[in-house]
Parts: structure tokens; sequence; C-alpha cells
């Protein structure tokens, strides 16, 4: 499992997994915001790739609860939904819980 993408051509692949890139390899969720970050969550937090590096937010840096279910992008907001029904967002370069479950 993992995450895996192509070029163009279809001829060269990449494969971004658990350990390295990715907080956990099954993938809940997939966004991309305006700025074409790619937004990856996961049962253990959400990856951010901006093409070149990748950052790993969980409840250390950010959410309150890590286990993800969905993520949607309006505008230059990020929402997030976790499996625990807590909805945070990403604003600014900010975290907020909107609405949280402990």
């Amino acid at each position: 499992m993992g995450l895996s993408c192509c070029d163009y051509e279809g001829q060269e692949w990449t494969r971004y997994v658990e350990g390295k890139e990715l907080p956990n390899n099954v993938i809940r969720a997939l966004a991309m915001d305006n700025s074409g970050n790619l937004w990856v969550g996961t049962p253990s937090g959400i990856s951010v790739f901006d093409g070149e590096n990748w950052k790993t937010i969980n409840e250390k840096n950010g959410l309150l609860q890590a286990s993800i279910h969905s993520i949607k992008v309006k505008g230059n907001v990020v929402w997030v939904g976790t499996v625990g029904g807590s909805v945070s967002r990403y604003k600014d370069g900010q975290w907020q819980t909107v609405v949280g479950f402990d």
C-alpha cells in the first residue's frame, strides 16, 4: 500500500510509504490545495507534499485527533474531519479545532 504516482508519460513511478513520507500506508483522503500542495489523510495523521518535501501533521503539531476521515479544500482553507468526529481547519498557517471530541 502507500501512495504511488507516475510521470506524464507513465514510464517512471515513485512510491511513497510509511516511515519515510507517510505516517501510515492506509490512504483515506487526498486533496490538492490552491498552492498545489497534496494533502494525504491517513489513520495516523496527514502528510502534506509541496512537490519536493513532505511534512506530517498529527496530535503533536496541530490536530486534536490524527485518524483522518476526510479532507476538503475551500478557497485558502483546508478542512479536516477525523474518524472520532473532530473537525479542524488550517488557515493562514494555523490549525484550529472547530469541533472537538475527546
